[in-house]
């Protein structure tokens, strides 16, 4: 009995952290590497109002046109760069909202040791 009850809360513990990794994969935003160096070029919102990128989603007739700014808190890390940004959607206009702060983003960044 006392080897099932182990075996059971692994099993539990195991079932805990897949459930945590798909809950706050969805929280994050993906930015693509050749973005984020261009994010990274507009330099410093308060310096630069005008520091922004924007990146479409999907097709060009149908797709989603997001706005990046303020890039915040980046780290680097050996399979990926971390931080926060602030986005808002700017088309199509239906869905045109407030921008969102500190929304959490990541960019792979694999076989990128070179560049950076």
């Amino acid at each position: 009995m006392g080897s099932n009850l182990v075996w059971y809360l692994l099993a539990l513990g195991v079932g805990t952290l897949f459930f945590v990794s798909l809950i706050s994969a969805d929280n994050q935003v993906k930015i693509q590497y050749m973005d984020l160096c261009k994010l990274i070029e507009q330099g410093v919102h308060t310096d630069n109002p005008q520091a922004f990128i924007e990146v479409r989603e999907g097709p060009k007739d149908k797709g989603t046109v997001y706005r990046y700014s303020k890039l915040d808190n980046i780290r680097i890390g050996p399979n990926q760069i971390t931080g926060f940004v602030t986005r808002e959607i700017i088309e199509p206009e239906k869905l045109r909202n407030k921008p969102e702060d500190n929304i959490a983003f990541h960019t792979p960044r694999l076989g990128l040791f070179k560049l950076l």
